[in-house]
């Protein structure tokens, strides 16, 4: 599995905060993190629309892909894989798909999709200036790709459809200010910190 995170401006501080323990948690995986500007035309939210499909188009048929926004952390990371057909996304409680998190398997499909909706940016007469996510669901309402809709501990925010009955895979804090999101994402890592010490001293005693 290939994993995407991209950031410019005021979300690379949160890129830069959850780098490290990608790298670290990911290291199954093939982790990229990158930084600036893919486009100007429209919003940096496109970025990710830009990335996914440079990437999509040079990786062998059947490869994932998983994007994750700047203010997502894996938690689990075990628990990543999981059986899907073309894409598979987190609902909100619009019923709509969100793009924070998304898993890509890449096929002709999948590229046509992304092409898609690269290319459908205006709606009578004028571009979306900001985020692609209302274009996303738009194209997937006529697209033959088949999209899983998968539990929101794959992206657990406050504006997930259906509140996870389990730990979160991936924690994110998309509705959030940025002050909040930082706040929110060091204390998640200041967690897992904590976990990961307790479980060394506890492997450390059972040797002993």
């Amino acid at each position: 599995m290939i994993v995407l995170q991209h950031a410019s401006g005021a979300h690379t501080a949160l890129l830069k905060l959850c780098e490290e323990h990608h790298r670290t948690v990911l290291n199954k995986h093939e982790y990229h993190p990158s930084y600036g500007r893919l486009q100007v035309r429209r919003s940096p939210h496109w970025d990710k629309i830009v990335l996914l499909r440079q990437w999509l188009g040079s990786i062998p048929s059947g490869k994932v892909v998983l994007w994750l926004d700047a203010d997502s952390l894996v938690l689990l990371p075990d628990e990543l894989d999981f059986e899907f057909d073309d894409l598979a996304m987190v609902k909100n409680k619009c019923d709509d798909y969100n793009t924070g998190v998304i898993f890509a398997r890449n096929s002709y499909a999948v590229r046509d999709f992304f092409d898609k909706v690269n290319a459908d940016v205006a709606i009578d007469g004028c571009e979306y200036p900001t985020y692609e996510q209302f274009v996303v669901n738009k194209v997937l309402r006529y697209s033959r790709v088949k999209v899983r809709e998968i539990d929101s501990r794959f992206n657990f925010y406050s504006g997930v459809k259906i509140q996870p009955r389990a730990r979160p895979v991936i924690r994110s804090w998309h509705d959030e200010s940025m002050s909040m999101r930082l706040a929110g994402m060091k204390q998640e890592l200041f967690m897992l910190s904590t976990e990961a010490d307790q479980q060394e001293d506890k492997d450390h005693s059972h040797e002993h």
